[in-house]
């Protein structure tokens, strides 16, 4: 199988052709192999149009519901690369997605954060600011989604709320200890 294996990363890697990528996706599909640094490398492939890789991400996490928050991450981070505003909406979503997934685990409350561009309020502060409001009842690193709560108010100007999420930091740094 570690053959087997080899061989799909290398035509994920290196292929030029989507038609050939699908069907060495469904070959693996068929094989179940469960790996997600594998299809992290197909999602990465530059070949992929936007929709073949929200395509083959849905596949994914439908055939393997444990590597979901992963794969959803990895698909966020690849369409938040290219800053069209299509492809910024579908990060957010596909950073959403992984919350859903997995809402103890505060990268996705990070990538979210991190993404804010004050400019252009993108992604909304309305949108942010109550999934992260939420996320601090879920989440296991509570102090470390403060700290990006804070960097986030510092970022739009907001110093009462950077103050307040940084003292929330510290209590809660005591407690994860």
């Amino acid at each position: 199988m570690e053959e087997i294996k080899k061989a799909i990363e290398q035509i994920f890697r290196e292929s030029t052709s989507s038609n050939e990528l699908f069907d060495t996706l469904q070959k693996a599909l068929q094989l179940k192999l469960h790996d997600a640094q594998t299809y992290k490398i197909l999602l990465g492939n530059i070949v992929l149009t936007t929709d073949e890789v929200k395509l083959f991400t849905e596949k994914l996490c439908e055939e393997f519901p444990d590597l979901s928050s992963e794969l959803f991450m990895w698909t966020g981070s690849i369409l938040e690369s290219d800053p069209t505003t299509d492809n910024l909406d579908s990060a957010f979503e596909y950073y959403k997605k992984a919350i859903q997934v997995n809402p103890q685990e505060h990268f996705s409350y990070l990538a979210i954060l991190k993404m804010y561009n004050n400019d252009l309020d993108f992604p909304p502060r309305i949108h942010i600011e109550p999934l992260c409001e939420k996320g601090l009842l879920e989440v296991n690193s509570k102090s470390k989604l403060c700290v990006a709560i804070a960097d986030f108010y510092d970022k739009i100007e907001e110093p009462a709320l950077k103050k307040k999420y940084l003292t929330l930091s510290a209590i809660f740094a005591k407690k994860e200890k």
